[in-house]
């Protein structure tokens, strides 16, 4: 189990801080909501838009965290 003091302990032994992961990075998209008697090709395209959306998010998170290990040296 970490504990707080020792997540402290290990940063400050490794010398490095990460910055805080964008909150945006956290949020999840809900499904498209289903109305009775709605035709299904309707909440198809909600859920396909819902989707699109959630993917580009999961792209700049990966694009953040990305550009993050190359500032750090990561990979070297």
């Amino acid at each position: 189990m970490t504990t707080k003091a020792s997540l402290l302990d290990g940063q400050t032994r490794a010398g490095v801080t990460l910055p805080e992961w964008p909150a945006e990075c956290r949020k999840k998209e809900i499904h498209a909501a289903l109305k009775k008697g709605e035709d299904i090709r309707v909440i198809l395209k909600r859920e396909r838009l819902a989707l699109e959306k959630q993917n580009k998010r999961t792209d700049t998170c990966a694009a953040y965290y990305d550009e993050l290990r190359r500032l750090m040296g990561a990979g070297k």
